[in-house]
């Protein structure tokens, strides 16, 4: 799941698409990733994993890495 991440972070993430990325980049703690893209962000993990974030019950944190971000998911689908 983590490479899948990262394949949907280099293609919808400004400024990732060459970056180095692995599976416990920080994203936040580096400047990688920022708040309005989390947003944009999760509509497309949403269709690309089949499953509903919910904005409100999900922290900044969970988008640290995209192990984390692979945990969310996890954790969101029950």
């Amino acid at each position: 799941m983590e490479q899948k991440i990262i394949e949907i972070l280099k293609e919808h993430i400004e400024g990732l698409e060459n970056a180095e990325v692995c599976e416990d980049t920080q994203l936040i703690a580096k400047g990688l990733l920022e708040s309005f893209d989390v947003i944009n962000l999760l509509l497309v993990l949403e269709e690309a994993f089949d499953v509903e974030l919910v904005p409100d019950l999900l922290q900044l944190e969970d988008f640290n890495s995209p192990k984390t971000i692979a945990a969310m998911i996890e954790r969101c689908r029950g």
